[in-house]
């Protein structure tokens, strides 16, 4: 027998995964150049973008029907392309955020490592949220045990019990 610890996370869609995702990139890039590296390389806010087409994935969701299901899959890889083009300008910026930090070698502050730190931890976890929902917007399954269900805590996995309320619970098995 199995329990399943579960996860404090919110009930993951591949769009609301792929808008959180956008914005928080977004927020992390502006506090790397806050900390004063890679000022100059431009990065576009795309969360107006994804938020948009989130809320037309709701209203096409209300109708009910195969047409709906179609438009959505279809505003999702809308939301993909969005998301990879914000993934690019985010690496270039971390890339230039790692060569002003070479150039200022010991006197760059610790804060500005982190947040460094952080954007590349979140552009990997971004990467592999576009590529699970690549596959399902083409028509196929990511594997459950690699699949990412929440930014914040990347090792939650869904679990399948098979419950009626629940058939599907988001975290770890004991």
């Amino acid at each position: 027998m199995s329990f399943v610890i579960p996860a404090n996370v919110c009930y993951p869609s591949d769009a609301g995964l792929l808008g959180k995702g956008v914005r928080r990139l977004t927020r992390l890039v502006g506090q790397v150049k806050a900390a004063g590296l890679a000022k100059r390389t431009s990065f576009r806010d795309r969360t107006l973008s994804c938020r948009r087409r989130a809320h037309a994935i709701g209203a096409w969701l209300r109708r009910r029907s195969d047409e709906a299901k179609d438009e959505v899959l279809e505003i999702t890889a809308e939301m993909v392309n969005i998301a990879e083009a914000a993934l690019g300008e985010a690496t270039v910026v971390a890339r230039n955020a790692r060569r002003s930090l070479k150039a200022k070698g010991d006197a760059a502050s610790a804060g500005a490592h982190k947040k460094l730190g952080e954007l590349d931890q979140m552009i990997a976890t971004l990467s592999k949220v576009v590529a699970q929902t690549r596959i399902r917007v083409s028509g196929g399954m990511p594997e459950g045990s690699t699949r990412i269900v929440s930014l914040h805590d990347t090792d939650a996995r869904p679990i399948r019990k098979g419950r009626l309320g629940r058939p599907v619970e988001f975290g770890y098995k004991a």
